[in-house]
């Protein structure tokens, strides 16, 4: 927690369960932060492509301008995160936790947001192209939605009934 780790190039770790929080990192493609404490963690213009950020707590970490190209956050607490200018294309983001978070400008073509959180999210210029946001309840206005698929009233209703605990 709190180390400067910019100068150290991760490749394929296996950081779970780790603590970053205030850290810097730089480089940790195709790595699992799963589990990890990354709050306030510094990881802008990071190379993260293909990392895996399961049920992470990411409160407050800066992504700005990060790759962050078929990453996985399924889980994710990412509440007050910056994300702005990041790349994202390919990435997954089930039920991952975007409160307040900056997402300006992130492209985050062909993503899936499935029951994703945007409330209060800055999503101004963001690209969700093609994007799955089934289960998103917000409206994500300032962001391009061409061709992004919301949600379906069948699905969401099976869902919510797999859901209810069975006695």
């Amino acid at each position: 927690a709190g180390v400067d780790l910019g100068d150290v190039t991760f490749e394929s770790c296996n950081l779970y369960q780790s603590k970053f929080g205030k850290a810097r990192l730089r480089s940790a493609e195709s790595s699992i932060f799963a589990e990890c404490e990354l709050p306030e963690a510094d990881l802008a213009e990071a190379k993260l492509s293909g990392a895996l950020f399961s049920k992470v707590d990411a409160t407050g970490a800066n992504f700005e301008r990060s790759d962050l190209s078929s990453a996985m956050f399924p889980d994710a607490t990412l509440v007050d995160a910056q994300f702005a200018g990041a790349t994202a294309p390919n990435s997954v983001w089930l039920r991952a936790d975007l409160t307040n978070a900056d997402f300006t400008s992130v492209n985050a073509w062909r993503g899936s947001f499935r029951n994703a959180v945007f409330k209060g999210t800055t999503v101004t210029n963001a690209s969700l192209v093609e994007a799955d946001l089934h289960g998103v309840e917000e409206t994500l206005t300032g962001a391009d939605l061409r061709e992004s698929r919301g949600s379906v009233a069948w699905r969401a209703e099976r869902e919510a009934e797999s859901s209810e605990p069975s006695f």
